[in-house]
């Protein structure tokens, strides 16, 4: 029963029932005539999803409604499924590593470089490692007080996040194994990992530098 709450949610559109099998966020419904684009986080339409920033909570504005119990549990609630989502991605992106290998051996026989050849293994591992630093960033950013420096936090994370969904699903459905996807590929791989590397070092310099504030959200 909780598994299906989990990997199974309704299409904001049409209602329809869609189980989620793969790591990447960017859902589309299958039901005849639907079609509907959206995002698995936060059902917005992926369209215009790239303008958004779903990983940001947004408060109430009274100071009653975030005194209240509802408006912890909400923005609790808030951290928590963005957590255990892309904890559910990392585990469901793990079984691409057959696909990745698979697409190696083809490349292999086609005589293509040892380089070429190991860029989808390069980008199964960043995006491994993509999702990792993702999946607890959320358990760092539900315990920072909201200020300059955790906007500028939440920026990074939401152009990480972005990132990692291109790369996942460009694995997940594009990647043929074809000399022109392979170049694409390593552009996407090196922009993800070079995302998550800036993210990295904005919180180590926020603690070395004590740029961060700490906050008791009960």
């Amino acid at each position: 029963y909780e598994p299906f709450l989990i990997d199974t949610k309704d299409c904001p559109k049409c209602h329809s029932a869609i189980e989620k099998n793969g790591g990447c966020n960017h859902m589309t419904c299958r039901k005849p005539g639907c079609g509907y684009e959206f995002c698995w986080l936060c059902f917005g339409d992926w369209k215009s999803h790239a303008t958004q920033q779903c990983n940001v909570y947004h408060a109430q504005a009274t100071e009653e409604a975030q005194a209240t119990a509802r408006e912890i549990l909400k923005r609790y609630i808030h951290y928590f499924t963005r957590y255990q989502a892309h904890s559910q991605s990392l585990e469901l992106e793990s079984k691409l590593k057959e696909k990745v290998e698979e697409r190696q051996k083809e490349m292999e026989a086609r005589a293509m470089t040892y380089a070429d050849r190991q860029a989808p293994d390069k980008a199964f591992e960043v995006l491994q490692q993509c999702r990792r630093t993702l999946k607890y960033t959320y358990p760092f950013a539900f315990y920072l007080e909201r200020n300059n420096e955790s906007i500028m936090f939440e920026d990074n994370q939401a152009h990480l996040e972005r990132t990692t969904e291109i790369l996942s699903e460009f694995l997940e459905r594009e990647f043929d194994g074809q000399h022109e996807t392979v170049l694409k590929l390593k552009n996407t791989t090196n922009f993800c990992e070079n995302r998550r590397k800036i993210l990295v070092k904005d919180c180590k310099d926020g603690y070395s530098k004590q740029r961060w504030i700490g906050l008791d959200p009960y």
